[in-house]
């Protein structure tokens, strides 16, 4: 179950399609049984600590996969984490950026009825067409609607 965490567009970078690289990522969580997925989309500080999933899509090939977020760190600098040789595909090992998500699962989503449960974080709207309408958004803040209603107040 997807419980808080953020939702990024994937876009294609050089000869890579958006799914490609998202087929890169799980191919090396194969191997090392963890990856890093890493971006510049400038992940907030105060949010970071509190991301436990990740869900990267592609709007254009109507594709969705959620991930489970080990960590998630961010910077104001481009930078690299000690270990992102080990955990990042090979197209992307030497590259820095500002954020950077360790992951231990990604799976696609096939069945859309996960995102009955899911919201925007800033306005309370279902996720999915907030997604499918982004735009130029590449990255939008999400939590369960169960969670909402579990809180005391």
């Amino acid at each position: 179950m997807l419980n808080k965490g953020i939702a990024v567009k994937t876009l294609g970078r050089g000869f890579y399609s958006g799914t490609d690289i998202i087929r890169l990522h799980q191919r090396k969580l194969i191997e090392k049984k963890r990856v890093y997925f890493s971006t510049s989309i400038r992940v907030s500080e105060t949010m970071a600590p509190m991301i436990e999933d990740l869900i990267l899509f592609n709007v254009d090939e109507d594709i969705y996969f959620s991930c489970h977020v080990i960590s998630a760190q961010v910077r104001k600098k481009k930078w690299a984490p000690d270990d992102s040789e080990k955990y990042s595909p090979e197209p992307f090992r030497e590259e820095e950026e500002r954020d950077w998500f360790l992951l231990d699962s990604i799976s696609e989503i096939e069945d859309f009825k996960i995102f009955k449960e899911l919201v925007t974080q800033n306005k309370g709207e279902a996720l999915l067409p907030a997604l499918q309408n982004s735009g130029r958004a590449n990255a939008i803040y999400f939590r369960n609607k169960k969670l909402i209603e579990t809180t005391v107040v």
